[in-house]
């Protein structure tokens, strides 16, 4: 648990750092970033949880993931539809890449750890 709590911080930290600089661009590209990383988030605290809750009980079976995996995409899908309509403030682009940026962020410390840690 304590491995989750500092890839989430050293995310967060990253995450704001990256958020400012798409401020430089425009408030509509900072704000989509930023709106997407916080969807990003939560959408990883979910799946932390959930699937820990099934390792933990041991019920997996064919199919279970399914409607959580379809509420995640119905979430990242809400946020997209949202920069569309709303595209004066909010960017589709930078949404969809603030919405990735979590799964960057465990993909990158994979690599700099190694093949010697399970993560």
């Amino acid at each position: 648990m304590k491995e989750e709590n500092h890839r989430l911080r050293t995310f967060v930290i990253g995450l704001l750092a990256a958020g400012l600089l798409f401020y430089l661009l425009g408030i509509e590209y900072g704000n989509g970033y930023l709106l997407g990383a916080v969807v990003s988030v939560i959408v990883y605290e979910g799946n932390l949880r959930f699937w820990n809750r099934i390792v933990d009980s041991g019920s997996a079976g064919r199919g279970t993931g399914m409607p959580h995996f379809m509420l995640n995409m119905a979430l990242w899908g809400t946020i997209l539809l949202v920069s569309v309509y709303r595209s004066s403030i909010l960017n589709i682009f930078t949404a969809a890449l603030g919405l990735t940026m979590m799964k960057a962020a465990v993909l990158l410390e994979g690599l700099i750890k190694g093949k010697g840690n399970q993560v």
